[in-house]
């Protein structure tokens, strides 16, 4: 299976200004906020691909090879958006289970490529706060041990307790 984000509206920092996370790291300077806003970025991505989520609206295609059964990634899903076609770019037709992570089903037999395109918004409508303070968490992790062998870390408890409080929030979708 490949999935890939084809389209993405908005910015990280609709999620988690660089303000805020200046003030959660105690930086009060300008000189690394390039570095801040990739940690950010890569911040946000860890959550998602964790979750399950999406943060940020997005359209996702999903090339999918065998029988189609399988939760949807990246909730919450605009069911009305999703749309799919064979490896002849026949329309195939799939029943829909569930609304803001559901689950599609196709009884018609296996397929070679089988793409799968749909849209997402903001997970919940807005990223709740304990989704922020994850966020920074992780920033914080990764900006004090930037340069450093990673198996050092500085609060070694930082990431693990960043997802902790992530987990009722994951969705799995295999």
């Amino acid at each position: 299976m490949q999935l890939k984000i084809t389209a993405e509206s908005g910015s990280v920092t609709d999620i988690v200004t660089l303000t805020e996370l200046k003030k959660y790291l105690r930086i009060d300077h300008d000189v690394e906020d390039d570095l801040l806003t990739e940690e950010l970025v890569n911040a946000v991505r860890l959550v998602e691909e964790h979750c399950s989520i999406s943060l940020l609206a997005k359209t996702v295609e999903i090339i999918y090879q065998g029988t189609l059964d399988f939760w949807l990634p990246y909730g919450y899903v605009d069911v009305s958006s999703i749309a799919g076609v064979d490896e002849s770019s026949n329309s195939v037709t799939y029943e829909v289970l569930g609304e803001e992570f559901p689950r599609l089903i196709h009884y018609g037999g296996t397929y070679e490529n089988y793409t799968l395109t749909y849209d997402t918004t903001v997970y919940m409508g807005t990223v709740p706060s304990d989704i922020k303070l994850a966020i920074k968490m992780i920033c914080y992790d990764s900006y004090h041990r930037r340069g450093r062998d990673s198996n050092k870390l500085i609060a070694p408890d930082l990431s693990q307790q960043a997802f902790t409080m992530l987990q009722k929030h994951v969705h799995n979708w295999f």
